[in-house]
């Protein structure tokens, strides 16, 4: 088992989906809040498995769709009444940490509270002390010992980070299971960034060097809440809701040089960045699902709805100085106060039905309407010399993009004893409706596409098995792509959108070999990904005799990515060691288009 530097789980080279805590969710979805949260002399085993799906589980019948997951199994005896524990320390430079964790179960309740407050990096929950839980585990899915190597720090620059959560899970029956939890979170970060790089072009070569301090403080709240209900025997009604809500402010100064190939200062960037932000996101899901009178007969309808804000307000003082023969030719200064206003609202509905054909197999008829409506309003204003403020309508804007998308497709599934496998193909609608009121500029298009999958999933003996998936969808670009408009927040990198970009058509594949031998345990895995991308968006970048870059999405041909990761574990009992051997191989292939040409 492994953590990367994000605070990404992984184990037997798979990223771990969730964990689980004698079968239930700790903390929402967050995969490290378990495993760094409880005290290990708790944990009786560490159970890693391929999760069925909801509707797997439900019907009865194996649809092959799995999640990577752990169980972690508390001790008899210690899943009943309270238990915790207790950390603090000091250190030099005034360094400190403290954290507390208090949790009592019982046969039908989970209640933990957690708490924290350090200046060591250790942002929240998400990143601390993963080792220290980990080693006094039992190894239970593995059957061994698991040592878990960590190697990454937990975010940039020097943070301050206030942290405490909740979490109440409880079955009120047989049929009325409930969870829920609540986190809030304060950071404060102090950033220095140093970053020099060379830019290649077609005909010359130009240096940029770049110094930032950043500091930024934030303040979120997130509330997860999951209540599942058997209906009847044949009826299931889940609810799942997650809400966040933040606010941040910052302050960064810049300092940017960009010099040509003889190494003659070309410009000068002197800058002071403030914002403060305030936004919120809330999730709302309903399933319903309906077994009907034969096996594997089934209906799954959905509904889905998202609602989004953030308000920005920035204030933002640049000087530029352009040299000519490296003398100051001109220095333009750029004083504004902006004001950005995003509000978005989606809804899904979708509607399933899987018929039983003969001999292990089925077919599954899918239908699905989306919404989504995006505005998004940019008021700036330049500051004059006395204080007193003058609209800018060249740089304001005001646009509204409506993305609606209609699915309907099949899958002919077969679910033998060893053999799971699936192929279907869906066609997508989707239409585009833009408008940029300020510029009176109407923007619609409309895309059809065929969208094919397939999986198999074939355990070849109780200890090994081979996983194969292929897919496709569709990525559409963002209303930010889509605007016509500069955004000049650094005036020496300015960006402006492109409303005539297509969605990218991306194709995805993957082959998956694992085997375990549960006598010598001996662990061998490897794993093929492909993504091609056709359409795809990249920005196309223009640099004029100042060197200054103005960018603009465009559609590329393609894109391609191809890697692979295999790993090998075998035990040394004569000298009670282990040999573990991975390999990562990553393989990119794309295009970069730079002041017109492609290089």
């Amino acid at each position: 088992m492994e953590v990367d530097k994000d605070g990404t789980v992984t184990a037997q080279e798979e990223e771990i989906k969730s964990v689980l805590v004698d079968g239930k969710e700790f903390f929402g979805d967050d995969p490290k809040m378990a495993t760094k949260n409880l005290p290990a002399d708790i944990i009786d085993q560490v159970q890693i498995f391929d999760r069925k799906s909801d509707m797997a589980e439900f019907s009865g019948v194996d649809d092959g769709n799995e999640e990577r997951t752990i169980n972690l199994k508390i001790k008899e005896g210690k899943n009943k009444g309270y238990f915790g524990n207790v950390l603090g320390g000091i250190g030099t430079d005034n360094r400190f940490q403290s954290k507390a964790n208090i949790n009592r179960f019982s046969k039908n309740t989970q209640m933990s509270f957690l708490g924290m407050y350090n200046n060591i990096n250790a942002r929240g929950f998400s990143y601390s002390d993963y080792s220290d839980f980990m080693g006094g585990m039992r190894g239970g899915g593995s059957g061994r010992n698991s040592d878990v190597p960590l190697n990454y720090q937990d975010g940039d620059g020097l943070t301050k980070t206030g942290a405490t959560g909740i979490n109440f899970n409880r079955e009120f029956s047989k049929k009325i299971d409930f969870q829920s939890s609540y986190f809030l979170t304060s950071i404060t970060a102090d950033i220095r960034d140093s970053t020099f790089s060379q830019n290649l072009l077609a005909n010359s070569i130009y240096n940029s060097l770049s110094n930032a301090t950043t500091e930024t403080k934030s303040l979120a709240h997130k509330v997860n809440a999951r209540l599942q209900i058997e209906l009847d025997s044949t009826q299931r009604l889940l609810w799942i809701t997650r809400a966040s809500l933040s606010s941040a402010n910052g302050a960064t100064q810049t300092e940017l040089q960009n010099l040509n190939n003889a190494e003659i200062l070309e410009n000068l960037g002197i800058g002071n960045f403030q914002s403060d932000r305030d936004k919120y996101n809330i999730n709302s899901r309903v399933t319903y699902r309906k077994r009907l009178n034969s096996k594997g007969r089934n209906l799954v309808a959905q509904a889905n709805y998202t609602r989004g804000q953030s308000d920005v307000l920035s204030n933002l003082l640049n000087d530029n100085t352009f040299f000519l023969e490296a003398l100051p030719d001109s220095i333009q200064r750029i004083n504004q106060r902006q004001v950005t206003d995003n509000s978005s609202n989606q809804y899904k509905l979708s509607l399933s039905y899987t018929e039983p054909l003969r001999n292990d197999f089925y077919l599954e008829m899918n239908a699905a309407q989306s919404n989504t409506n995006t505005d998004n309003a940019k008021d700036f204003y330049d500051i004059l010399l006395l204080g007193n403020e003058d609209f800018n309508e060249e740089l304001s804007s005001f646009y509204n993009r409506d993305y609606n998308e209609q699915t309907l497709g099949s899958n002919l599934r077969y679910a033998g004893e060893y053999l799971n496998a699936s192929a279907g193909v869906s066609y997508q609608n989707s239409r585009l409706n833009g408008f940029l009121f300020d510029e009176m500029i109407e923007i619609k298009n409309n895309w059809n596409y065929f969208l094919p999958s397939l999986r198999l999933n074939y355990d070849i003996n109780e200890s090994s098995s081979v996983r194969v998936n292929y897919r496709t969808r569709i990525n559409e670009p963002s209303l930010i792509q889509l605007q016509p408009i500069q955004d000049n927040s650094d005036p020496l990198n300015i960006q402006i959108g492109n409303p005539t970009l297509v969605p990218e058509y991306v194709h995805s594949a993957s082959l998956r070999y694992r085997m375990f031998d549960q006598f010598s345990f001996t662990s061998f895995f490897t794993t093929f990904r492909a993504t091609l991308r056709r359409d795809n968006i990249i920005d196309s970048t223009s640099i004029n005799q100042f060197l200054v870059r103005t960018r603009t999405p465009i559609n590329a041909d393609y894109a391609f990515n191809l890697s692979n990761g295999t790993y090998y574990s075998r035990p040394i009992n004569s000298l009670k060691t282990n040999i573990r051997l991975s390999s990562t191989i990553n393989y990119n292939r794309s295009k970069v288009y730079v002041s017109g040409f492609n290089q």
